[in-house]
């Protein structure tokens, strides 16, 4: 059964969860808009949190709006060897090389394949996925640096990846 919570109490709701979290030592940012109506909820909307996964999302609308543009093709086959794999999350890391464009969105999204995520970073280039993240109205930047690096920062701080527990325990999901 599904209950459906009126705006007020939603937003008492997700202040005591958020108070919750933060009351345990966690930081919690959020930003939610009701693109119907235009209502806003946010908290610490102002501030930078790491992306992980979700600078995902600027290098597929940017491989997107480029073939859309006529200026790629998701049939395009691309070619990769061992020095472009990518720890952490996804399966190309232990497949063999070569796949398309589509193949590579696929994965990085359904997988959320760190290998396809870099492939695709450095095929667009960060400059693209960079606009591509401008354009959903963020008024900070998304990509600062590709998968590959996001995965080495963080398991060179931390010693263990955030999501992954596959062999290679180091990386970004």
């Amino acid at each position: 059964v599904t209950e459906i919570v009126a705006a007020p109490q939603l937003r008492a709701a997700l202040r005591e969860r958020i108070a919750e979290f933060e009351a345990a030592g966690g930081v919690v940012g959020l930003a939610a808009t009701d693109l119907g109506s235009g209502r806003h909820l946010a908290h610490r909307e102002d501030e930078l949190f790491p992306l992980a996964s979700v600078i995902k999302v600027p290098v597929l609308v940017a491989l997107y709006e480029e073939v859309l543009a006529g200026r790629g093709d998701l049939g395009a086959r691309i070619v990769y060897r061992a020095a472009a794999k990518v720890p952490g999350s996804g399966v190309l890391q232990d497949l063999d090389d070569g796949l398309t464009l589509r193949e590579l969105a696929v994965l990085m999204m359904t997988v959320s394949d760190n290998t396809a995520a870099e492939m695709l970073t450095e095929r667009l280039g960060k400059p693209r996925i960079e606009q591509a993240w401008r354009g959903t109205g963020s008024r900070r930047s998304g990509c600062r640096s590709g998968c590959a690096r996001c995965c080495t920062s963080w398991s060179t701080s931390t010693g263990a990846c955030p999501v992954s527990t596959r062999r290679r325990a180091s990386g970004c999901g």
